[in-house]
């Protein structure tokens, strides 16, 4: 990417979004975050609506255009975080080396998981329910999820944690 890939309209919604701070703190993009708290800025060219990363935008106008192959990374791990000084340029390989070795790599499990149907209080229930003798048709039909997941969350294929924080 390079900085004629950027519209004027797009370097001014950046800069009044993203107000510079203590040169070593970060500077908290102030604009639309996506799910995973990165900042983004829309922007049109040639009628056609791009959209690019805030924290790929501050690294741009501070040290030039970043190669096709290169990714813009963190290095204070703050998705919101715009400060150049906090930025440098890697592989994809090289961010998810950097991910491991700072232990960011396990997902959102249980509730917290983005596609979760049920909660822990939910899944207690089900184990509790299924040694009182209802069928796993029946569960299944009784909390709107298939009757393959709760034979995984009775035998502690899934939901392990919820073994530990809920028991009836």
């Amino acid at each position: 990417m390079a900085l004629s890939d950027l519209t004027l309209t797009a370097i001014r919604a950046f800069k009044k979004r993203t107000p510079p701070g203590d040169p070593n703190s970060c500077w908290i993009f102030q604009g639309y975050l996506n799910k995973r708290k990165y900042g983004r800025i829309a922007f049109k060219v040639n009628k056609k609506l791009k959209r690019e990363y805030a924290h790929r935008i501050a690294y741009l106008l501070e040290f030039g255009a970043i190669p096709n192959d290169k990714c813009v990374l963190h290095k204070c791990d703050n998705p919101t975080c715009c400060n150049p000084k906090h930025l440098f340029l890697g592989t994809r390989s090289d961010n998810m080396k950097d991910m491991y070795s700072k232990g960011r790599e396990n997902p959102p499990s249980g509730e917290s998981h983005c596609r979760a149907k049920l909660t822990y209080a939910e899944v207690a229930e089900i184990r509790f329910l299924r040694t009182t003798g209802i069928s796993q048709n029946a569960l299944s039909a009784r909390f709107g999820v298939s009757r393959r997941n709760v034979r995984r969350i009775l035998d502690g294929e899934i939901w392990k944690e919820a073994k530990k924080s809920c028991a009836h």
